[in-house]
């Protein structure tokens, strides 16, 4: 596994960053049990095994994301459309320089998406020879009814629940703490998926049921999640 930012200047120079990972994560509040930088920690660890499996390199993450729904929740950070976007063109920019072919955004905020999508679009516009690839937890849905007991609050939208807890219990049980907790599927407010509402006024920061989280759990759904980017990168870049 190679990171980016431990590479010395000679070795930079040798090495191969025809593939490249970027994770992308967030500080944003993830309940009671949880740290803010839960987002980032999985995305990092996805990309290091991605890393492992193809030779390809680690960028730095990036730790700052528009917050949408939990927006609202102490502690949060929230960087703007522009800044995300603007930062994601600047980070293209200098992969490619520097001898990117196909850079992979591991995203571990779901809501980063549309940012992300935009900054492709324009990426794409511009003729740039560098392919910018998305991967948002592929078939997460899917590997939740297999994996998880409880049931996802909203269908495509996890936080701090289940899915993420055993990730979290996984990657560094260290961090969390989920003794005493209860499940919470609040009331779904009329507008939820029709505008960005704040979960400030309804739930607290987590939906779901994180109780029934184990490291076994982590361990099957990050391995499902990593083969399936795997699988979809290798597909994509073999078809040219």
């Amino acid at each position: 596994m190679r990171r980016w930012a431990e590479l010395r200047s000679g070795e930079f120079e040798e090495a191969d960053k025809a593939s490249l990972f970027l994770p992308m994560g967030s500080v944003e509040p993830h309940g009671p049990h949880l740290p803010m930088n839960t987002d980032t920690i999985i995305a990092s660890a996805m990309a290091e095994e991605l890393s492992r499996r193809t030779n390809g390199i680690v960028l730095p993450p990036i730790e700052y994301a528009h917050l949408y729904g939990l927006r609202d929740y102490e502690g949060g950070i929230s960087a703007s459309h522009d800044a995300q976007i603007d930062l994601l063109l600047d980070i293209f920019r200098s992969a490619e320089r520097w001898g990117g072919k196909v850079l992979s955004i591991i995203n571990g905020h779901t809501p980063s998406e549309p940012l992300v999508r935009i900054s492709q679009e324009n990426w794409i516009g511009k003729g740039h020879g560098m392919r910018v690839l998305l991967f948002t937890y592929p078939g997460i849905s899917e590997i939740a009814r297999e994996v998880c007991e409880s049931s996802t609050w909203q269908e495509g939208i996890f936080h701090a629940d289940e899915i993420e807890t055993s990730i979290m219990l996984f990657l560094k049980p260290s961090s969390v703490r989920i003794d005493g907790l209860k499940p919470n599927y609040p009331a779904k407010p009329p507008s939820l998926g029709l505008e960005p509402i704040s979960w400030r006024g309804f739930s607290p920061s987590f939906v779901g049921d994180p109780s029934k989280a184990t490291a076994e759990k982590g361990e099957r759904i990050f391995t499902m999640i990593v083969d399936n980017i795997e699988s979809q990168l290798r597909k994509v870049t073999s078809a040219g």
